[in-house]
């Protein structure tokens, strides 16, 4: 059996080590092809059209669970080779469909990375290949976009107006994204929260207003006791605003700003959940996904309270998990960088 085989790891040794054993597997050949990164490996995915990839899950640019969201449909066997180590990230990877997942050892001691050319040609020798006339076209294009988003949308709660600060401040002036913050805060807070946050930032912050248009370069926030939602019309968004209602859990509702977002600005958002009490944006993140959208969350070491970035995490759905301060520098650097067409 012949195999056209795709690996996709950061690590030079890895990508070194990981090809020259699946070339000289026994049971079947391979020609080996390599990526940097997954997305780099989706680039080369379509135009190589592969029997298998070989993946590492923690990468710069786009991750391995970014990846294979991407090749959905695909029916391209995904080995996993992930130093990641980790229970959920295992399970994760098998949801979104890996074929297997396979521990990486350690690259301090390099030579212990060839200890697991057993188990990789168990795997490999456990797969059903198909016809190789069946093998082609199993790889498309894709409209989706890495890179400047159009809109980010932050949700926050307890320890909230220090978070938002930390991440905002991180951000140069001109992007060509906007900035929501969906804060749960009484209304008698919104006003100082965004006069206090606009003399800390290079870009603009206003409190955000029904029915006015959103526009790149600029922090909206959600006023409390209001949900906020998007409208696309005539050309332009404009943010609409709804008094919450006195059965409401959460207000402003983080989840009802995702889920507005995603369908106005589909892969084009990021959505961001940071430190707070209570589940608000997990419901919200699923839509952002589904609509080809970027999902961050914040990490336990610098979050207040960290239960909405675990009930986020919960899902299987984050994408990147960052400090408040490091989450506005990849902010800007995708911002920065304009957008990038994967095919």
């Amino acid at each position: 059996m012949e195999l056209n085989v795709l690996v996709i790891d950061d690590s030079a040794y890895a990508r070194v080590a990981l090809r020259g054993m699946m070339e000289t597997m026994d049971g079947f050949s391979a020609t080996v092809s390599t990526a940097v990164d997954g997305l780099d490996g989706y680039r080369q995915a379509i135009k190589r059209e592969p029997d298998l990839i070989m993946l590492d899950l923690e990468m710069p640019e786009m991750d391995g669970f970014t990846f294979l969201r991407l090749i959905r449909g695909s029916s391209v066997p995904v080995i996993v080779v992930s130093g990641t180590g980790s229970e959920d990230s295992a399970s994760k990877a098998l949801e979104l469909g890996a074929s297997a997942y396979i521990e990486k050892p350690s690259l301090s001691t390099p030579d212990r990375l060839f200890s697991i050319k057993g188990e990789i040609s168990e795997k490999v020798n456990a797969i059903r290949f198909p016809a190789s006339s069946e093998r082609k076209g199993r790889f498309k294009a894709s409209d989706i976009y890495i890179g400047a988003p159009e809109a980010v949308i932050i949700g926050a709660s307890t320890g909230g107006p220090r978070a938002v600060t930390s991440l905002i401040k991180t951000l140069p002036a001109g992007l060509p994204s906007v900035f929501v913050v969906s804060m749960h805060m009484p209304p008698w807070l919104t006003v100082p929260f965004a006069e206090r946050l606009d003399a800390q930032s290079l870009l603009p912050v206003k409190v955000a207003r029904d029915g006015t248009a959103v526009e790149k370069g600029e922090v909206l926030v959600a006023p409390g006791g209001h949900h906020i939602s998007f409208l696309r019309t005539g050309g332009r968004v404009v943010s609409r605003l709804k008094p919450a209602e006195p059965a409401d859990l959460y207000s402003p509702s983080i989840d009802l700003a995702f889920s507005s977002g995603a369908l106005v600005w589909g892969g084009r958002l990021v959505g961001a959940v940071m430190t707070g009490m209570g589940e608000d944006g997990s419901k919200g993140i699923v839509n952002i996904k589904e609509n080809g959208g970027v999902v961050l969350a914040e990490a336990r070491e610098s979050a207040v309270v960290y239960s909405m970035p675990e009930a986020a995490m919960a899902t299987g759905m984050v994408d990147r998990v960052l400090s408040s301060r490091d989450m506005g520098e990849w902010i800007a650097r995708r911002s920065g960088r304009g957008s990038i067409k994967l095919a």
